[in-house]
């Protein structure tokens, strides 16, 4: 089984960030969709949008020390700053969290019944 927490650095700062519980794990998603629900397009910008939004929803919920950290809310960087959040997140928190998602979403194994030489 993977780790349950990598480590994220961003700027001087180094952060071990866990995998989400299932109330961080709902409250990421509440949060992306009501950040970006609405952009559904297929321009690149979206994409980036997209991505930006799951990563404040991330990071905001697992990491709170962050706000402190940064001197201000992700939400208050300019485009230039978050790109460095958005570079640690898509780098090393999103292929961590998709290996667990992995694990998570995997199907049941089914189990065959036996076969008996007496059959």
């Amino acid at each position: 089984m993977p780790s349950k927490t990598v480590t994220v650095t961003i700027g001087k700062n180094t952060y071990d960030v866990a995998f989400p519980n299932t109330g961080q794990f709902l409250d990421i998603r509440a949060m992306k969709s009501r950040l970006v629900d609405d952009i559904r397009g297929t321009e690149a910008l979206d994409g980036y949008a997209n991505l930006l939004g799951e990563m404040a929803a991330t990071f905001t919920t697992m990491i709170p020390k962050l706000k402190k950290d940064l001197n201000a809310s992700i939400f208050e960087l300019d485009m230039v700053q978050s790109k460095e959040l958005v570079d640690a997140y898509k780098d090393v928190y999103m292929p961590f969290f998709q290996e667990w998602m992995n694990v998570i979403t995997a199907p049941k194994a089914s189990v065959e019944p036996a076969v008996t030489a007496n059959e």
